[in-house]
């Protein structure tokens, strides 16, 4: 994979999903080339991808990636983008990218349809808010169709968006989870593409 975007150099984590159809191997063209640990069954497919294939993950896979400086999230700016194409969910929780953990201080996720915040994207901090969501967007999750979710935070705001477009704002003071080093999973209990 060629990069020429000039943030490079910033990239955390950069999952193009681009290996053969029925691959196993998931390749992070970031810097750091991080490499992930995997639970269940998650696949490369050819199937609702936004270009070329596409992580697939069946409700019971994820992966997730070991503690890293570059996954903590501070009070920097940062920006975490999703393309997915949903299936019928079978858990209460689908979690598209979370910090990894038991659910205590500086734990976070961006969750699909959880269900405390049913037919809503949410994100969830638990330092922040706890047992409600901080940020929820107003666009249903789709059955069946492609969407883009992204977080973002400029400065003291932390914006929710769907689809390239602001749904929920959130004001935040300091550290967005206050961790130095996280771990990630990505896909814990989401089924889809």
């Amino acid at each position: 994979m060629t990069v020429s975007d000039p943030f490079y150099s910033q990239l955390s984590l950069l999952l193009p999903f681009d290996a053969a159809d029925g691959s196993t191997t998931f390749t992070d063209e970031s810097p750091f080339a991080h490499t992930p640990t995997t639970s269940g069954s998650p696949v490369i497919s050819a199937t609702h991808s936004k270009a070329g294939n596409a992580l697939y993950l069946d409700g019971s896979s994820n992966l997730s990636y070991a503690a890293h400086v570059a996954f903590a999230l501070g009070a920097q700016d940062f920006a975490i983008g999703v393309w997915l194409w949903a299936e019928t969910q079978t858990g209460s929780y689908p979690c598209l990218v979370e910090r990894t953990g038991s659910w205590g201080a500086g734990e976070w996720n961006i969750m699909y349809d959880h269900a405390s915040a049913p037919d809503v994207y949410s994100v969830w901090v638990n330092s922040i808010s706890g047992s409600v969501p901080i940020l929820t967007s107003t666009t249903a999750p789709a059955v069946g169709a492609l969407q883009h979710v992204g977080l973002i935070r400029i400065g003291n705001e932390l914006h929710l968006c769907i689809d390239g477009v602001v749904e929920d704002t959130y004001t935040i003071s300091g550290n967005f989870c206050g961790a130095t080093s996280e771990q990630l999973r990505i896909g814990n209990t989401f089924k889809g593409w």
